[in-house]
């Protein structure tokens, strides 16, 4: 699984620092993760900020700004980020790598705090598992279960919820469930699948995904090879996967102080 991780991890490195490159500004990276991108966003001029609480995982993300000069730069905050209150517009972006906070029972209390410390122009970047719901799994029939008597989804939604209990994911968020919340403070640019083969694997019952470990490398080349090519498809969104969702924060206001 290490291998597959290494390969998602690598894809969202590339996207992040090609991002950086060319910019100004500041930083915040909730929990200790993708010190590449801090190294590269520090070496081009950007102020960079991280929250972690974890002091192992803080120790081997200031390894490589040490090895690069910029650990002294890098402000810390060892407090959870839910005990923060940054100043209002402090930060041009925000990566989130291990997904909506877990003390943030409803998302909408996430996003209206992320969205009070981004800069008008700001961009959240959220990396999360993400499920889909019976009626978006299967979009071109989405017309149709629209239609369908309100009796016939209610079985199918028991069905779906039935499978779920063989494939546990209940600490998985739907993906329009996400998009819908953080549509009320940003604009979705993007939802970008990540890991679909290895997100399916991380939902097996543990005893079905011990095998996988033992694995030779060349059969995880080729399930990292499958992941690309489904997420580089318009199916890629029907599956189960760990995804990275693009916020941007807009000059418009408007109902965003609403929690809805």
């Amino acid at each position: 699984m290490s291998i597959l991780k290494q390969h998602e991890k690598k894809r969202v490195i590339e996207k992040l620092v090609a991002i950086m490159d060319g910019r100004r500004g500041s930083l915040l990276f909730l929990g200790a993760h993708l010190p590449e991108v801090a190294v590269h966003a520090m070496g081009r001029g950007l102020y960079v900020t991280v929250v972690e609480s974890n002091e192992e995982r803080m120790k081997a993300f200031l390894e490589p700004l040490k090895k690069a000069g910029h650990d002294l730069s890098v402000s810390l905050e060892r407090r959870p980020y839910e005990a923060i209150e940054f100043v209002a517009s402090s930060y041009n972006y925000v990566i989130c790598w291990d997904g909506v906070p877990a003390a943030f029972p409803d998302p909408a209390l996430f996003f209206k705090k992320v969205r009070r410390e981004l800069k008008a122009g700001g961009t959240l970047f959220l990396r999360t598992k993400v499920r889909q719901g019976p009626a978006d799994a299967f979009p071109v029939l989405r017309s149709t279960w629209e239609k369908l008597p309100e009796s016939v989804r209610q079985q199918v939604t028991n069905l779906a919820a039935i499978i779920e209990t063989r494939m546990p994911a209940s600490d998985v968020p739907l993906s329009a469930t996400l998009e819908k919340c953080g549509g009320h403070f940003f604009n979705l640019e993007s939802v970008e699948p990540l890991s679909i083969m290895g997100a399916q694997m991380t939902r097996l019952p543990r005893d079905l995904r011990s095998p996988f470990r033992v694995l030779p490398k060349g059969v995880f080349s080729l399930i990292t090879h499958l992941d690309e090519l489904l997420s580089s498809s318009k199916s890629g969104r029907l599956f189960p996967a760990t995804a990275l969702f693009t916020f941007a924060k807009t000059k418009e206001f408007g109902r965003v102080f609403m929690i809805r």
